[in-house]
């Protein structure tokens, strides 16, 4: 008899590092909810480079809108829950250091520079990432938030389900067929 595998996603889940849930491509949209004004729409794509045992971790940031854009990269390295780490914007020139610390769901960053200062946070769950950046001292924006999906199509991204992997089907050759 042909055996068939049952795998609970939750149980998976629970098993990773929340920073080895970020690995991967999210993508979608946000808004920029600047002092005065109207709030900009923008699209982002943001990508996580884990490595091993989630002792350090790279985030490229892109996002879109039509008057603003950012293009950012962020080194974070974890000891004990606690992240430091140097991040860069390639738009505006800018660059500082990151200190904060890991979350249930993520990560607590400040980013840090002579020029900006900045509260970053990041939640992750299964397929659902959120980011919010909190300037302080910035006199045209409050804040940038986006929701992401997981664009990887070969993550479950529904914690709740069960996966049952396809059962092989033999193949049939015509001599297979000559000998019943």
């Amino acid at each position: 008899m042909l055996g068939v595998e049952f795998y609970v996603a939750s149980a998976r889940a629970a098993d990773v590092h929340p920073i080895g849930k970020l690995a991967g491509r999210w993508a979608g949209g946000g808004t920029l909810v600047p002092t005065s004004g109207r709030n900009e729409q923008f699209r982002c794509i943001v990508t996580y480079a884990v490595e091993v045992e989630a002792s350090r971790i790279r985030q490229h940031l892109r996002c879109q809108g039509d008057r603003t854009r950012f293009d950012a990269v962020t080194r974070l390295d974890i000891e004990d829950r606690q992240v430091t780490g140097v991040w860069a914007d390639n738009v505006y020139s800018l660059s500082g250091t990151v200190k904060g610390r890991v979350t249930d769901k993520g990560f607590d960053i400040w980013l840090l520079s002579s020029f900006f200062q900045a509260r970053m946070t990041v939640a992750t769950s299964a397929c659902e990432q959120s980011v919010k950046l909190v300037p302080e001292g910035v006199e045209s924006m409050k804040e940038i938030a986006a929701v992401l999906t997981k664009s990887d199509r070969a993550k479950i991204c529904d914690p709740n389900r069960v996966i049952v992997p396809p059962v092989p089907v033999p193949a049939v050759r015509p001599t297979d067929l000559a000998r019943r």
